[in-house]
């Protein structure tokens, strides 16, 4: 289609709108005010779901922070040797062998970093885990555990910064 067929198009488009504004909504000055006011709520809605997102956002990274800071503050700190890898349901996991303060030999399944550097078999990590749920393991220096908290508040505030352009755009 050539722009001179574009042009004629969207023209007639144009001119068949207000015609029929003109029958239905009385005035075209009216018709565009209508117009106007659904564009409001249109950015409106799109406001209140950045507005949710934010929010989603933040809630579930102060949970992975808290779970984390909770193993930290008041888990159980030991070193832990990398066993070797063992299969689980959720793939294949690293086997962390830990022996607890009261002398009894764990293993732990942990999942494997896709850059697991000085995650080798026979390396020693630091662990962090709670007795009473031992499924509740966080090895220090986890860059995925870590990246996927900034994850999370680097969108929240992208989807803040998104709602707030929005409204100020009203």
């Amino acid at each position: 289609m050539s722009t001179g067929e574009t042009g004629f198009f969207s023209q007639n488009f144009a001119a068949i709108l207000l015609h029929s504004a003109r029958g239905k909504y009385g005035t075209i000055k009216e018709f565009l005010t209508l117009c106007i006011k659904w564009k409001e709520k249109y950015i409106l809605f799109n406001v209140i779901i950045f507005f949710a997102g934010a929010a989603l956002m933040l809630v579930m990274a102060g949970r992975a922070s808290r779970a984390r800071l909770a193993l930290v503050n008041k888990g159980v700190k030991v070193q832990a040797v990398v066993a070797g890898t063992i299969q689980n349901r959720d793939g294949v996991s690293l086997a962390l062998a830990f022996t607890t303060p009261s002398g009894d030999t764990r293993r732990l399944p942990y999942p494997v970093p896709r850059k697991a550097k000085g995650l080798r078999q026979g390396s020693q990590v630091t662990l962090y885990y709670d007795p009473d749920h031992p499924e509740k393991v966080y090895v220090e220096g986890d860059k995925a555990v870590l990246g996927a908290e900034m994850i999370y508040y680097v969108l929240a505030g992208l989807l803040l910064a998104l709602g707030l352009v929005l409204l100020v755009m009203l």
